[in-house]
C-alpha cells in the first residue's frame, strides 16, 4: 500500500489549487491505484513534494526503473509534457506515457539520480555543466502546444506600481523601474528559442556518465534568460555569508565563455528576472522573503559591473 498523502502537500495544493487541491487529493490513493494498474506499476517511495506528486516506480513486467508524476489539471502540465517529448530525450530523460485525463506520465528515472546541488563538484564545474546542457537542450519548438512567452510574463512588471504599490515597493521602485527597461531592451525576438524556464541545481541529475534536465517550465524566450534560474541557486550556497557580486560575476564568465553569449546580456537579464522572481514570491505569498531582496539588490550591481565593463570599451 503507498503512504498516504502527507499534510503538507494537501495544504500546498489547498493553497495553489483551493478546494479543487483538497479534493484532488482526497482522490489520489485511488488514482495512484489506476495508474499502477494502468502502466503495471510497482509503486516506490516518493520525492520530495512540492507541486506534483512524484514517485519512483518500476514496471512490473520489465522490470524498468521510472518515476511517476502527477498533480491536478494545470496549464504547466501540458507544457511539462510538451517540453519532454521536444527533448526527446536530447539532455533529458525521455517521457514514457502520458495520461492526459489525469494529468500523469511516465519518465526514465536518472540513475543514479544524484542532484546537481548535492555532487561533490566545485561551483565552476557545477556551473560549466550546467551550460553544457543549456547549448545542448535548445532547439526549434515544433510541437502544437503554445508555449508562454517570457517577454510576455514580464509585462506585469510594467504595471505594478499600479496594481500591487505594496509589492513594488517592497522590491524598490527603482529595482522595478530598471527591470522593465533591461528586459525591453535586451528584448530581441529574432534571437528567441524554446528554454527549459527553470534550470537550475536541483533540476539538473546525474544519469550514467552525464547530467540530464527534469521539470521544464516550457516558455519561449532569450537564451541568456535561461541563465537567471540557475545564477539564484542554490539558496544555501547564496544564503551561506558568500559574496554573491563575486560569485555571480564568476559564474556569469565562465556561462558568457562556454555559450558565446555577451556576459552584460547574461547580467541584465539575470538582474530583469531576479526582480520578476521577487513579483512571484509576493504573488503566491503575499510577502517577499529578505534574502530575495538580498538578490535583487546584488544582482543589480552584477548588472552595474557589466555596463561599466561595456562603457570602457
Amino acid at each position: 500500500m503507498h503512504p498516504p498523502v502527507p499534510d503538507a502537500f494537501v495544504a500546498t495544493m489547498r493553497n495553489v489549487h483551493g478546494q479543487r487541491g483538497v479534493d484532488w487529493c482526497r482522490q489520489l490513493p485511488a488514482l495512484l491505484r489506476s495508474l499502477a494498474t494502468q502502466w503495471d506499476l510497482a509503486l516506490g517511495p516518493t520525492y520530495p513534494l512540492s507541486y506534483n506528486y512524484v514517485c519512483g516506480a518500476t514496471i512490473r513486467h520489465s522490470g524498468s526503473a521510472v518515476v511517476l508524476k502527477t498533480a491536478p489539471h494545470n496549464p504547466e502540465f501540458v507544457t511539462e509534457v510538451a517540453m519532454l517529448q521536444h527533448y526527446n530525450g536530447r539532455g533529458a530523460v525521455p517521457i514514457r506515457a502520458v495520461d492526459y485525463v489525469n494529468s500523469a506520465f511516465l519518465m526514465t528515472a536518472a540513475d543514479p539520480g544524484l542532484r546537481l546541488v548535492d555532487a561533490l563538484l566545485t561551483d565552476d564545474a557545477q556551473t560549466h555543466a550546467a551550460a553544457l546542457l543549456m547549448q545542448s537542450s535548445w532547439a526549434p519548438f515544433h510541437g502544437t502546444v503554445a508555449l508562454p512567452h517570457l517577454r510576455g510574463q514580464a509585462t506585469v512588471l510594467n504595471s505594478l506600481t499600479q496594481t500591487h504599490p505594496a509589492a513594488a515597493n517592497r522590491i524598490g521602485l527603482t529595482h522595478v523601474e530598471a527591470a522593465i527597461q533591461r528586459i525591453q531592451t535586451l528584448h530581441r525576438p529574432a534571437e528567441d528559442v524554446t528554454l527549459h524556464g527553470d534550470m537550475h541545481h536541483e533540476n539538473i541529475l546525474q544519469h550514467g556518465a552525464g547530467w540530464v534536465i527534469i521539470d521544464p517550465k516550457g516558455v519561449i524566450g532569450n537564451p541568456a534568460a535561461e541563465c537567471a534560474a540557475f545564477l539564484r541557486n542554490p539558496a544555501r550556497l547564496l544564503d551561506s555569508g558568500i559574496d554573491i557580486v563575486a560569485l555571480t560575476i564568476r559564474r556569469i564568465d565562465l556561462l558568457s565563455s562556454v555559450l558565446a553569449i555577451p556576459a552584460a546580456t547574461i547580467a541584465g537579464w539575470n538582474y530583469g528576472l531576479m526582480v520578476l522572481s521577487a513579483w512571484w514570491c509576493y504573488e503566491d505569498e503575499q510577502h517577499i522573503p529578505a534574502r530575495v531582496l538580498t538578490y535583487v539588490d546584488a544582482f543589480a550591481h552584477v548588472a552595474a559591473h557589466y555596463d561599466e565593463l561595456e562603457q570602457k570599451r
